[in-house]
């Protein structure tokens, strides 16, 4: 019954984006408080879990992708709009890429400095 271990924890793709979200705003305020000598190593932290981020918002995306698809050819119509609107967000996401998530939390320093 493995496949029915972590039915009703309340998990999901939504729960895992908001958990590295509040952990890559926390990252981000200890990286601003830091000394300079700490800096580095938060800031190779902070673009890690940006990196988290990026991921699970694209699984969410791929997720609900998977399940607008319609069944019958004749539902086509009534989820074009929103599976292109599911396609357009994934374009953005990956073209913005770790940057676009780390000026999105207000860590724009760490853009220019990715030999930390």
């Amino acid at each position: 019954m493995a496949q029915w271990a972590w039915q009703f924890s309340g998990l999901s793709h939504a729960t895992k984006v908001d958990d590295y979200e509040y952990m890559l705003k926390h990252a981000v305020e200890v990286f601003r408080t830091a000394h300079f000598e700490g800096k580095s190593k938060k800031g190779k932290s902070v673009r890690k879990l940006a990196a988290k981020v990026l991921n699970v918002r694209l699984k969410i995306i791929k997720a609900k992708r998977y399940e607008a698809l319609p069944v019958k050819s004749e539902d086509w119509a009534d989820r074009r709009i929103q599976i292109e609107h599911l396609d357009e967000l994934e374009r953005k996401l990956t073209s913005g890429g770790i940057d676009g998530i780390l000026e999105e939390f207000g860590a724009a320093e760490l853009i220019a400095n990715e030999a930390l």
